[in-house]
């Protein structure tokens, strides 16, 4: 077993492919093997595969036609060998100390994942100032998180909240057998495909860790992803990758987590509506000839798109997402019996839900019903050990200032699962409650 794979797709790219592949073999670390997955070329890219392959036989080749960068990358896993992956897209470079940094980290640290920074490269007459910029800005951590290790989860939240969370793959390194148990893969057939991966790298991770050390040098050129997002495919890849979001969102037991995968979803809701307005009707109807089936039928209807107009629905991917684990729970439990507590319940009322509501649970407990419903303090033993269960979602239904307090009340006694109310969701219950009238 080597001790590093790199995963190398390529197509198309033979004005920069050995600039890239050199950045490999000039590492100050030696212990590695290339996997370059070649998706059928027309420009000679091949023939320069084959020349490092037959200078160093760490070099190997997988054939892999039109099938796309996902399954390119899918397959280069499937096939290495290496105690640890990294990848490099093939007009891209590393940087020379990059490999050794990665691997002793890793090592030393005994890491599931290790994220890293990147530093850009570009031809001033290829790209714009707006667009250099743009990706500058993002790029840019300015050392915001610390470096040290914590669980996926907690790496994630802390990147999220400082606002330099980074969805590209090249800028993590992952430990192969963590990918392997945990059956990440990259989404067949899709492009930014980065968006659903990298999220699942996160949330599975046992030890993470981010290093302020710039590793990875990104090419920034015309032939970019811009121009694949408003076609087809873009649009059809979109909504996988939203309806993707959607499911991690409410599978995840971690309130924290959920409310801002439900805040990506929803920005990636409002892409996906400029996407479906620049798309022609009669381009559409060609694509869907030959892409639809029971699937992306099912996967457009869940997002209310008319798969020849616009979207049909303006929805707010948050309530959405509420409202979906709402009529999912097979019982509910209010933390909270002020006002905030009593709309919750009258919006269950109007909505046919008040059958799953078991009982209110306070803090600090002052009267012992409302409405028909028992109230419990949340540490009482009856409440404990007879109305609280598994299946039990507990809504938190306070002011949104005072939601992250009873989130941790909720953790210390083992209550994961659990719905919290923002201000949209209060917002939206309210102005349910109004029109009901």
């Amino acid at each position: 077993m080597v001790k590093i794979s790199v995963i190398v797709p390529v197509y198309n790219v033979a004005k920069y492919l050995e600039e890239c592949l050199n950045s490999i073999m000039n590492q100050e670390f030696q212990d590695y093997e290339v996997i370059c997955v070649e998706g059928g070329s027309t420009d000679g890219s091949l023939d320069i595969l084959r020349k490092f392959q037959v200078k160093d036989p760490r070099f190997k080749i997988l054939l892999q036609e039109g099938r796309g960068l996902s399954d390119a990358r899918n397959e280069g896993i499937a096939i290495c060998t290496g105690q640890f992956i990294c990848f490099l897209d093939s007009d891209d470079i590393l940087s020379n100390d990059a490999l050794i940094q990665i691997y002793y980290t890793m090592y030393n640290g005994n890491l599931d994942f290790l994220c890293f920074d990147t530093t850009l490269i570009y031809d001033r007459d290829e790209v714009s100032k707006e667009e250099i910029i743009e990706k500058e800005t993002y790029f840019k951590r300015n050392r915001e998180v610390k470096s040290e290790v914590l669980s996926g989860k907690e790496l994630w939240l802390k990147m999220v909240e400082k606002g330099v969370y980074q969805v590209p793959i090249w800028l993590m390194a992952l430990k192969r057998q963590y990918v392997f148990d945990n059956d990440i893969k990259f989404e067949s057939g899709c492009i930014a495909e980065d968006n659903l991966y990298t999220l699942r790298c996160y949330l599975f991770a046992d030890r993470a860790m981010y290093i302020p050390v710039t590793l990875y040098r990104y090419r920034l050129r015309n032939d970019s992803l811009k121009g694949k997002k408003y076609s087809c495919l873009g649009l059809y890849s979109f909504v996988r990758l939203f309806i993707g979001l959607m499911y991690i969102a409410r599978e995840n037991n971690d309130p924290l987590i959920s409310e801002q995968i439900y805040i990506i979803a929803k920005k990636m809701g409002i892409e996906i509506r400029k996407i479906n307005q620049k798309i022609a009707s009669e381009d559409k109807w060609e694509y869907d000839l030959k892409h639809s089936d029971a699937e992306t039928d099912a996967l457009f209807a869940a997002l209310s798109i008319g798969r020849y107009g616009m979207m049909d629905v303006d929805i707010d991917i948050h309530v959405y997402g509420f409202q979906n684990r709402i009529y999912a729970a097979k019982e509910i439990i209010l933390y909270g019996c002020g006002k905030i507590g009593n709309l919750v319940l009258s919006w269950l009322k109007i909505n046919g839900l008040s059958h799953k509501v078991k009982c209110f649970v306070v803090s600090n407990k002052d009267l012992d019903e409302i409405d028909g419903f028992r109230v419990y303090a949340i540490d009482e033993d009856e409440f404990l050990n007879k109305m609280m269960t598994p299946d039990s979602l507990f809504i938190l239904s306070v002011n949104p200032t005072l939601q992250r307090e009873l989130i941790l009340n909720c953790k210390a006694r083992g209550i994961n699962n659990v719905a919290t109310i923002d201000n949209t969701i209060l917002y939206y219950i309210i102005d349910s409650i109004n029109k009901s009238y």
